[in-house]
């Protein structure tokens, strides 16, 4: 904590809100579907089923994990999970928008407003 910030200012920044919890549910979605599919033989490693489980357990078991970086995570685990073909984009957005909906409602954040995606 630098001298400028106020004891506040780290209380604010661990605390756990209706997003990161969000984030740590989807992380436990993902995980079990994740477990359920082999690791196959030449994958790379930062994109490999291996890799992600171990960023999903690290958002369950970190769940004060900085906000934006544990929604940068879950981001990258969804893309690569969809680019593998283990989750649809349009299913998952459909799941995921109301839950964070949701959050930003708890947290007196505006809504932000939908933009379409194109065809998975």
């Amino acid at each position: 904590m630098s001298l400028s910030s106020s004891p506040l200012d780290f209380i604010e920044s661990t605390m756990i809100t209706p997003i990161h919890q969000v984030n740590v549910n989807l992380a436990k979605r993902y995980l079990e579907v994740l477990l359920n599919n082999e690791p196959q033989q030449e994958e790379p490693e930062c994109t490999g089923v291996d890799h992600l489980i171990s960023m999903c357990r690290w958002i369950i078991t970190h769940p004060d994990m900085i906000m934006d970086k544990q929604s940068r995570w879950i981001g990258f685990i969804q893309g690569v999970m969809a680019m593998r073909g283990f989750l649809s984009v349009q299913e998952e957005r459909d799941h995921t928008r109301p839950m964070f909906h949701e959050a930003y409602i708890e947290m007196n954040m505006v809504v932000p407003v939908s933009v379409g995606v194109t065809n998975d």
